[in-house]
């Protein structure tokens, strides 16, 4: 008879294995990939707000927030969508071409007007009467969080070509840095 004790060893021992054998992988790989998933969904985003025929599923939300945040008064709020997907574009260009520095740039005023958005215009992310009971635009909203966390540690491992410019190594901050 196969006792649990033993199956609970035997899943602890290969669970070991298996985190090891990840992790050496994801050392090598994970920038890369990350990169270029975030190329991917940037560039495929992008495009389809300018390039395919139709709307796409966020132009309304966009254009509620160009004209809650004052955006018309530069150009009207239909153009909004493809000024977002033009943006959207280059940003997935630049982690194509390992551009983070230029990314950076474009990734943090991008997420920061998406999270906005929940604030600014929340009658297009919430279905009320539920607090935090989202309609499908607050979730595609929200999935963001998992786009910073993935951005966040591309920049802290792979965001400085030369490593001693960088005042984080290995999780942890350089001493006399501040």
């Amino acid at each position: 008879m196969i006792q649990i004790g033993s199956i609970w060893t035997l899943l602890k021992t290969y669970e070991k294995y298996l985190t090891g054998r990840l992790a050496v992988a994801a050392q090598a790989h994970a920038a890369p990939v990350t990169r270029f998933a975030f190329a991917f969904v940037f560039l495929t985003f992008g495009i389809q707000k300018f390039a395919v025929p139709g709307p796409s599923p966020v132009d309304e939300p966009i254009m509620a927030v160009a004209e809650v945040g004052r955006f018309t008064t530069v150009a009207p709020a239909s153009m909004a969508p493809i000024a977002v997907g033009i943006y959207e574009v280059v940003l997935g260009v630049c982690f194509l071409r390992n551009r983070l520095g230029m990314a950076t740039l474009l990734f943090v005023p991008h997420h920061l007007i998406t999270f906005l958005t929940l604030a600014i215009v929340p009658s297009i992310a919430f279905a009320p009467p539920v607090p935090f009971a989202y309609d499908t635009f607050g979730a595609f909203v929200l999935k963001n969080v998992v786009f910073v966390g993935a951005f966040l540690l591309l920049l802290a491992h792979h965001g400085y070509p030369d490593s001693s410019e960088s005042s984080v190594s290995n999780g942890a901050i350089k001493s006399g840095s501040h």
